[in-house]
C-alpha cells in the first residue's frame, strides 16, 4: 500500500535487456569461432595462392600471417578473460536479481576461459608445422 509522504522502496530488479546478457556470455566463444574461421580460411587461401613459398626474416610469410591472427584473437580473448574474472562477483544491484547476476558473472568467465584455451589449442599447429606441407 502507498503511503503518501512515505519513501518507496525500488522494485527488488529492472529486467535488463536479454541481447545484452546473452551477447556478454557467449562473446569469447564468437572470438574463438573467428579464429578458427580466420586461421582455416587464411591457410586454404595461403595455399592456393602459393603464399607459402615467400620468406621473410627466414620464415614463412603465410606462417607468420597465421601467427599475426592467433595472436590477436588470443590478446582478445585474454582481455576477455581478465575482464570476466574481475567482474565475477560485481553484483549489480538494480539490474538482475543478485542469483542471476552471480551466476551470469561466473558463467561468463567459464566460457571466456574454454575459449581461450580452445584458441590455445588451435593455434598451436600454426606454431609448429609447416603451412602448405603436404
Amino acid at each position: 500500500m502507498i503511503q503518501p509522504g512515505k519513501p518507496q522502496a525500488k522494485p527488488f530488479y529492472t529486467p535488463v535487456p536479454q541481447g545484452r546478457v546473452l551477447l556478454r556470455l557467449v562473446a569469447g566463444l564468437g572470438v574463438w569461432a573467428s579464429c578458427f574461421v580466420l586461421l582455416y580460411a587464411g591457410l586454404s587461401l595461403g595455399c592456393a595462392t602459393a603464399l607459402a613459398g615467400k620468406h621473410v626474416a627466414g620464415v614463412s610469410l603465410l606462417s607468420a600471417l597465421l601467427a599475426v591472427i592467433w595472436v590477436g584473437h588470443l590478446a582478445t580473448l585474454a582481455v576477455m578473460f581478465w575482464r570476466a574474472w574481475s567482474n565475477r562477483n560485481v553484483l549489480p544491484t538494480d539490474v538482475q536479481p543478485v542469483s542471476t547476476a552471480r551466476f551470469t558473472g561466473r558463467l561468463t568467465w567459464v566460457l571466456h576461459g574454454v575459449a581461450l584455451v580452445a584458441t590455445v589449442v588451435i593455434g598451436l599447429p600454426v606454431l609448429m608445422l609447416p603451412a602448405c606441407s603436404a
